[in-house]
């Protein structure tokens, strides 16, 4: 079987590329494996400036390098394909399939090289924001695909839907519009600089998206809180089972700075593999939010956890009485919790060391750069008790293990309550 990935040469670069789509063809209708390919190909190859010159017709390809500044110099970190006619109008896959012999030729080279890939998807404004989002996502992943199809490792292959938020031209003119809807190929040499330049150049969406979010939370909120203050019925009786006054104030929105204390959300390396946004903030409040689905309870090697959250108790005295988080487990790769806890609440302390109640809670974890929003939900709904919120260092040593910020929330005869509850690990 002629190899046309050998740097056979001749004069025609037509002909180069007819046989190039015609290997392409070929693995489609023969279903020869693409490993049997890799590995019958010669070292060299054609380059990827051959392989865009060969398809720059067909799917307008673009290529630049790429750099990274640091301290005023600049860095080169890589490079970026452009695709502007890869995708038809409406199409989430590559229905061309001749294409293939050019992501064929790259997979060979990325492979080589051992390279890093991020692959993004963009579109123009036209239509609703979340279609766009999803179209773009599929697009990218698409190419993922194809590459993958090719055994480039898949531990190096990334891609992201970012739909009509990165603009490059105005989307007033068609001709703007026809360079939003594009995807992108960036090629690193390690996965550093792609984290790095991920973060620099498109990390700010998340970012943007945080802080839109939070400001519609907050909004949403003012406009709950001033339809229940107009209620001409008095309000439901809220739950007060197993009553502690804390000593707290009447809940109020706008003085809770949980969300702030987080800080910026984390894009780990396996989010870029997620839909975009995936990681948004959370909500203001836990009185907001709800828990996902029952935790997988296991036990990690000691260097597996968080500092200090390796199936440890957390626990405060909040004047007279005093509340126990036991036990606190979140293992240190993705922030995950590993163990259900129980709240147990004393009256007077002090004299009494007996719990006034134990209740078992559900667990939810917001992950950002150096801390964890560690979110608990008392599930017994008659308890006066209703949620904790708990901004806790990812990075502490032990002398640091305790809450840099936290709010417990409760029921009162008047009304929810809310006050700082600032739990450490003894």
């Amino acid at each position: 079987m002629l190899n046309v990935f050998t740097g056979y040469q001749h004069n025609s670069s037509k002909l180069a590329r007819k046989l190039l789509l015609g290997l392409g063809l070929l693995l489609v209708l023969s279903g020869c494996s693409s490993t049997d390919k890799v590995k019958t190909t010669e070292k060299k190859g054609y380059s990827d400036q051959q392989l865009a010159q060969m398809y720059a017709s067909e799917m307008d390809i673009r290529t630049e390098d790429i750099y990274l500044s640091n301290n005023g110099s600049k860095k080169k970190v890589g490079t970026k394909t452009t695709f502007l006619k890869l995708f038809k109008s409406g199409e989430t896959t590559i229905t061309n399939r001749s294409y293939r012999g050019y992501f064929y030729g790259r997979s060979l080279n990325i492979n080589k090289r051992q390279s890093y890939v991020l692959i993004l998807g963009h579109t123009d404004n036209s239509g609703k924001a979340d279609l766009n989002l999803k179209v773009s996502d599929k697009r990218a992943k698409s190419i993922s695909n194809e590459l993958l199809t090719f055994k480039v490792n898949n531990k190096h292959v990334y891609y992201k839907g970012l739909g009509e938020y990165q603009p490059v031209a105005s989307n007033k003119t068609a001709a703007g519009k026809a360079l939003n809807r594009r995807v992108e190929l960036l090629e690193f040499y390690n996965f550093d600089d792609l984290q790095a330049y991920y973060d620099h150049h498109y990390a700010t969406l998340l970012t943007a998206k945080y802080y839109e979010r939070k400001k519609q939370n907050q909004q949403q909120q003012k406009k709950n809180q001033t339809a229940s203050n107009k209620r001409k019925t008095p309000p439901k009786k809220l739950p007060t089972k197993n009553y502690i006054n804390f000593g707290g104030e009447p809940y109020d929105i706008n003085k809770v700075d949980i969300v702030d204390a987080l800080g910026p959300i984390k894009q780990s390396r396996w989010a870029l593999f997620s839909k975009a946004f995936a990681n948004e903030p959370p909500p203001p409040t836990c009185l907001d939010d709800m828990p996902k689905d029952k935790i997988k309870e296991k036990t990690l090697s000691t260097s597996d956890y968080l500092p200090g959250m390796s199936h440890k108790a957390w626990w405060a005295k909040m004047g007279k009485n005093a509340v126990l988080i036991n036990p606190v487990a979140i293992a240190k790769k993705d922030a995950t919790p590993v163990a259900i806890p129980t709240v147990s609440i004393y009256k007077n302390y002090k004299t009494n060391k007996k719990a006034l109640a134990k209740y078992p809670s559900a667990v939810k974890v917001y992950n950002a750069e150096d801390n964890i929003l560690f979110r608990l939900f008392i599930e017994d709904k008659k308890s006066s008790l209703r949620c904790i919120d708990l901004v806790l260092p990812k990075y502490a040593t032990s002398k640091e293990y305790s809450a840099l910020k936290g709010k417990l929330y409760y029921n009162a005869t008047r009304g929810i309550r809310m006050v700082d509850f600032l739990p450490k690990k003894p």
